[in-house]
């Protein structure tokens, strides 16, 4: 038994080295095409950015007021048109 799973074990290792083609040579990855996201119906792309948020002037008299702070936004899918909330609620009980 320990022969047989030492013999499964060489023959395993020999068939594999023995696959390669390119003698060690590093060749890359195959070549695909690039792959773009098709834009979906009705939806506009909103670009990555960032904006300043919080008071731009400094309220002493009550102190609480958060500082400015830079925040970035990644690229994200709106749609184009807007609803209302009745509009939003009807389709929701029609599915």
């Amino acid at each position: 038994m320990y022969r047989r799973i030492i013999f499964c074990i060489v023959i395993g290792i020999v068939a594999s080295c023995s696959s390669f083609k390119n003698d060690g040579e590093l060749v890359g990855a195959r070549k695909v095409k690039r792959w773009f996201e098709p834009d979906p119906y009705g939806m506009v792309l909103i670009p990555t950015g960032s904006f300043v948020i919080g008071n731009n002037d400094e309220d002493i008299a009550w102190s609480m007021s958060a500082p400015q702070r830079t925040v970035s936004l990644a690229a994200f899918w709106m749609d184009e048109t807007e609803i209302t909330n009745d509009e939003y609620r009807q389709f929701v009980y029609s599915v």
